[in-house]
Formats: structure tokens, sequence, C-alpha cells
């Protein structure tokens, strides 16, 4: 049940990647359905979605790279069929699943038909994660700031109406962990607690290549720089796009912080 804690379980964690099109420095993974098995009893698939492309195998969950999404409604990318039938498995073999952003998305959309919004503007930075419920799944965990990277959200009241609880929200982001506990418990959460301290500055490195051959051009990462630091990289970035810059990128767009998000992720995974 979502409001009792569950008893400690050794468990075979199965994680999975599913992505398209090469990856290269800050790209995309090769497509593939990657499942990596641990030796024990009980089978928990982790589904991700983000840009971390070196995790190395270790007996704690790593983040696996997966593709950005391409086309405009989730159920047309070319993965979509591969990545339900993942879905449909683990609910049918395992007791819990636990889905990180686009990933998180599909499962609300396929098991529930919760459709994702796209927003005006890309989430992009650490934004201040506050309780939204008393739950054993966020037990003694503190409000503190999330890594977010998506043009995409759901919407709370939908998510409730189909009988998800919210567990942590965001302000103007919206909702950031959420569950639903039947016979299978689903643990969604929009944001990426498993970044790297440098993972927000490499999507906006890759981004901003992007809008120097044309895209738009990406806001800097909300609450990521010192001030001094998103000043300069905001006067610089301008000189680029106005072309009275040279088009590179300044050594100090790495200087990022620490990720002290992972220690409120590792309580909520510990909690799960």
């Amino acid at each position: 049940s979502l409001g009792m804690s569950a008893a400690p379980l050794r468990r075979q964690r199965a994680e999975f990647e599913i992505g398209e099109g090469d990856r290269g420095e800050d790209g995309q993974a090769d497509h593939h359905l990657e499942s990596v098995g641990r030796d024990a009893e009980q089978v928990e698939p982790v589904l991700h979605d983000g840009d971390q492309s070196d995790a190395e195998e270790t007996t704690e969950p790593r983040a696996a790279p997966a593709a950005e999404p391409r086309a405009a409604e989730l159920d047309d990318e070319p993965y979509w069929r591969e990545l339900t039938a993942l879905l449909d498995l683990a609910r049918a073999q395992t007791h819990a699943t636990l889905a990180s952003c686009l990933a998180a998305h599909a499962l609300v959309l396929h098991r529930d038909g919760v459709r994702r919004r796209r927003s005006s503007n890309k989430y992009s930075g650490l934004y201040p994660a506050e309780i939204a419920a008393r739950h054993a799944l966020v037990e003694a965990l503190e409000p503190g700031l999330t890594p977010h990277s998506r043009w995409n959200g759901l919407d709370e009241a939908e998510l409730a109406a189909k009988g998800y609880v919210v567990l942590t929200r965001i302000g103007e982001a919206g909702v950031d962990i959420f569950a639903k506990d039947e016979t299978h418990l689903a643990l969604c959460l929009q944001g990426h607690p498993e970044y790297d301290g440098d993972t927000l500055a490499r999507e906006y490195r890759r981004d901003l290549g992007r809008a120097l051959a044309g895209a738009a051009a990406p806001r800097i990462p909300v609450n990521y720089y010192s001030p001094e630091i998103e000043r300069r990289l905001s006067a610089h970035v301008a000189g680029m796009l106005a072309g009275v810059e040279a088009p590179n990128m300044p050594d100090y767009l790495m200087t990022t912080p620490e990720a002290h998000w992972r220690a409120r992720g590792a309580t909520v995974v510990a909690n799960w």
C-alpha cells in the first residue's frame, strides 16, 4: 500500500535504455532496448529518460541514456510499441516500477490515458520541490532543489482523477514526484534526481550549438549558475548569436554545482 512502509526486500533491478539515433557528446543513444539484470529474487524495472552517456555498471540503479522526444505525441514515437510492451511486462511480472521523465509520461499515457502537455518554454534548471503529501515514499525527504529538463508536463488534476498521489511539486513547473498503487506500484518522477552536476550544462551547451545552427536560443538553466557566471554567460551567448562574439563556448559554462540533489533522490528510492 502507498500508505505503508514496505519491508526491505532483496531485489534484482532490471534497467532499460530506449533510444534512437547515434549518441554524440551530448546527443542521443543508439537505438536499443537493453536489460541489465542482477542476481536476486525480485525484478523491478527502472525506466529512465536522461542525458547520461557514460554510466558504469553497478549494483545500484544507474542513469540510462534515452532519446529526446521526436514526435508531437508520445504514442507516435518509433519506440512506442517496445516501451509499452516493457511497461506491460513490468506490470504483469513485478511488484513495482520507477519511471523518470519521458518514461513517466509514457507510463501514465499507456496505463491511464493521461497525455502530457507541451509548455511554451522548456523547464531546464534546478527547481525548488515542496512536499505535497505526508507519505511513506517521501518519509525523511526534505524540500530542496531538483533538476528538471523537459518541454512537456502532466496536469495534476488529471493525475488525481486517475488515482495518482502527488508527493512533491515545484510551483511553476507543476508535479515533481507522484505515485499510484493498485496491484502494482508505479513511482513516477518528472525530474532527474539521477543527473550529474554538469548534466544540465552539457544539455545547455548542446542546445546552444543548435541555436548557432538556426534553432531557437535556449534559456540558461534556472538556479544553476552563480549570479556572476549567469551574467557573463548571458552576455557572451547574446554576442555569439548576434555574430559579434566568436562561436566558442566559454570554459566557465562548465562551472557547475555539486549534485546535492542526488541525496534527495536516494531517499525516495530507499523508501520505494
